[in-house]
């Protein structure tokens, strides 16, 4: 299962994430200028946001205090259990650990930072974080014996998943508070608006 916007409420958490930078002085438009979010297209190239590279980029600009941003990031993301959605925890303990992967996009650092600390790596007998599609993720992690049912909010990761692995059961996940709104296609089995309608599905 996917980790941003299925588990982890990070509309909200960029909201805040950006307010720190707001609160030194950083605009919305200067912020916007150094930050990558999830890509739109897969050409072989993925961007993905890196936030030493951003801070690196506003230290070019005058009158920034870097260094005191850097320092309330660090603070921002030591707990991120409060993103984590509602129903996520009830989910979790409803399968065995065994059963349970956590497959997530992004830089490798930063996203792991966030996953740590968000209190729910107790719940997975794997996670695996990279840049490259689920796809690869999965082939190089998972035995197809372990694979079941993909929970997913991006409609272009469950087709590259779906035509490699046709056999999995696949989930697009469509909560309120998503960032991407993907109309479901051909690839996706099914679809649920949170994790309460996803454990039903799976169960039945």
């Amino acid at each position: 299962m996917d980790f941003d916007d299925v588990l982890f409420n990070t509309r909200d958490f960029v909201a805040d994430y950006k307010k720190i930078f707001y609160s030194f002085g950083v605009s919305e438009k200067l912020f916007n200028k150094n930050y990558y979010g999830y890509p739109v297209k897969y050409n072989g190239h993925l961007m993905k946001y890196n936030p030493e590279k951003h801070l690196e980029c506003l230290e070019k600009e005058p009158g920034i205090n870097v260094a005191s941003i850097k320092k309330e990031v660090h603070v921002f993301v030591k707990s991120t259990s409060q993103y984590i959605f509602p129903d996520v925890i009830d989910f979790l303990k409803s399968f065995p650990k065994k059963e349970l992967f956590l497959l997530s996009y992004g830089e490798t650092k930063f996203q792991k930072i966030k996953i740590k600390n968000s209190g729910i790596e107790r719940y997975f007998s794997k996670i695996i974080v990279g840049d490259e599609l689920k796809s690869e993720m999965i082939k190089f992690s998972v035995k197809e014996s372990d694979l079941n049912y993909l929970l997913e909010d991006r409609v272009a990761q469950i087709t590259d998943v779906e035509k490699i692995f046709p056999f999995v059961k696949t989930i697009l996940i469509k909560r309120p508070e998503g960032r991407y709104n993907d109309e479901k296609n051909e690839y996706c089995e099914f679809q649920a608006e949170d994790l309460r309608e996803a454990k039903k599905i799976i169960v039945n």
